[in-house]
């Protein structure tokens, strides 16, 4: 199984800065020309044009697949909106510019030692290294190394993605015999709720629930007119 590990980071707070503002710079030199080529030749980039057009006009202190990750941010946002307009014709692609954002190091600048990491940033620029804790020794790889900042505790951590070797545990037939899906197209619910709205929810009984008190609540749902799309699931609990 893949899991994320988060650590506190020990980085000079000036040093942490530094390495995401390089990031949020190479994210915002993207989103900027990007759509000036858009505003002035009516051309949409495409992300081999957008990566060409950006490694010829950035120079950062970072590892040269960290940049790649930073360039393909705007890539992967517009991505998102696209499949989102589908949904809310409201949706607006990403045009706000970044000052700072989250570094990624992937696992070709992530290098191992011992008991420790150590995480490129480029030839002739020194590397950083992370203490591995006793929790992560018996991993098999490292896949990616973000530092991420938290808003909330005002400082930074290490978000730590690795593959563990571990298989996800299947659930034994006595806990759950089915799962109900329940689907309505937007086409059958365009006519009875209201547009620009829509609600993907996630429906679980307990062990007094039935697939009617499901269907009752869709009805409540739809009497309110809080949703367009709806997909519920149900997971229903074995009866004797």
């Amino acid at each position: 199984m893949i899991r994320t590990k988060i650590l506190p980071c020990y980085l000079h707070r000036n040093q942490a800065d530094e390495l995401n503002h390089a990031s949020g710079q190479i994210y915002t030199g993207v989103l900027v020309a990007h759509w000036r080529v858009v505003r002035k030749h009516d051309l949409w980039l495409s992300e081999k044009a957008t990566t060409r057009w950006s490694d010829y006009r950035t120079s950062a202190p970072l590892h040269s697949h960290s940049i790649d990750a930073a360039q393909q941010g705007f890539v992967k946002a517009c991505k998102t909106a696209r499949a989102l307009k589908k949904l809310d014709s409201t949706t607006r692609y990403p045009y706000h510019p970044k000052r700072y954002r989250t570094t990624v190091w992937k696992n070709t600048a992530i290098r191992r030692q011992k008991d420790k990491l150590l995480l490129s940033n480029g030839a002739g620029r020194p590397g950083i290294e992370i203490v591995i804790p006793e929790s992560l020794c018996g991993v098999l790889r490292f896949l990616e190394v973000r530092l991420v900042y938290d808003k909330t505790a005002c400082r930074y951590n290490w978000h730590i993605v690795v593959e563990n070797g571990k298989q996800l545990k299947v659930a034994s037939d006595s806990n759950i015999v089915s799962v109900i899906w329940v689907r309505f197209t937007r086409q059958s619910l365009e006519m009875v709720i209201q547009p620009r709205l829509s609600l993907v929810t996630n429906v679980v009984t307990n062990n007094k629930g039935t697939p009617s008190d499901i269907v009752s609540w869709l009805r409540h749902l739809l009497a309110r007119r809080k949703a367009r799309d709806v997909i519920g699931s149900c997971c229903v609990p074995r009866r004797a």
